[in-house]
């Protein structure tokens, strides 16, 4: 069979996509998924680290976490993929850089191949936007505007403005990847009955702008580290109880 299919990012957060452990070939879609369509820079600890187009930053544990792999098992497959020359691994002390090799090939061809047809509609339609990196910004606007509605905290009927507005601006200083962790850690902590102190419900536009925003959330995040201590407590509280238990024998 020969032809091309749309998969857009969202697939990310369906069910179908959440179980793990992740086979082979959907690790290496999911590293597609995660590169970045166009050149992007952001800040890691005191440095702005720029990024190609095809390229993200991210580590082996990372995703380990994301695939339910182990850490071995995740080195080796991106060696596997280096050596293939799928894929090529830059690595320091803070980071790992995956470039996907042939990124604008996967992502470009079909539309070199649509139909004529296909293309003369699309130049009959009204142009809103002639801005191609607006357009690319609302892909990601999609994705983030899903993962946040999937909380169940508020459901949004529409991406507005505003909220795409907070979008934009947190994406000038994060990773998609990064800003949809945090609202999954918002989401996990507010739905948690035990943890009382996140009970809050916020549009989209006010946990990304709010205060800290969605930053308290990231990996050293005050909210994030908040509740991470909490979860150790509750869950050593529950060891203790259950050793209390067996001690007592009832």
């Amino acid at each position: 069979m020969q032809g091309w299919i749309k998969l857009h990012r969202e697939i990310q957060f369906h069910w179908t996509w959440k179980e793990k452990p992740f086979s082979k070939g959907q690790a290496w879609i999911d590293l597609m998924l995660q590169a970045n369509h166009e050149d992007n820079q952001f800040p890691l600890g005191n440095e702005i680290i720029f990024v190609e187009r095809g390229e993200f930053v991210t580590s082996e544990i990372k995703l380990s976490d994301r695939w339910g792999w182990s850490k071995t098992k995740v080195r080796n497959f991106l060696h596997t993929l280096q050596n293939e020359k799928m894929l090529t691994l830059k690595k320091d002390r803070k980071k790992t850089t995956i470039k996907i090799e042939n990124y604008s090939i996967y992502q470009d061809r079909e539309i070199t191949e649509k139909p004529q047809e296909n293309h003369k509609k699309t130049m009959q339609k009204p142009r809103k936007n002639t801005n191609k990196n607006e357009k690319n910004i609302y892909i990601n606007n999609n994705s983030i505007f899903e993962a946040y509605n999937l909380q169940n905290i508020i459901i949004h009927r529409q991406l507005t403005s505003k909220m795409q507005q907070a979008i934009n601006k947190a994406l000038k200083n994060n990773t998609e990847e990064e800003i949809i962790d945090a609202i999954k850690r918002y989401g996990q902590a507010y739905a948690d009955t035990n943890y009382r102190f996140c009970s809050y419900k916020m549009t989209l536009d006010k946990f990304l702008t709010q205060g800290n925003g969605y930053t308290d959330w990231l990996d050293e995040g005050q909210k994030w580290i908040n509740y991470s201590e909490f979860g150790s407590r509750f869950s050593q509280q529950g060891a203790d109880a259950d050793d209390r238990y067996n001690v007592n024998g009832r």
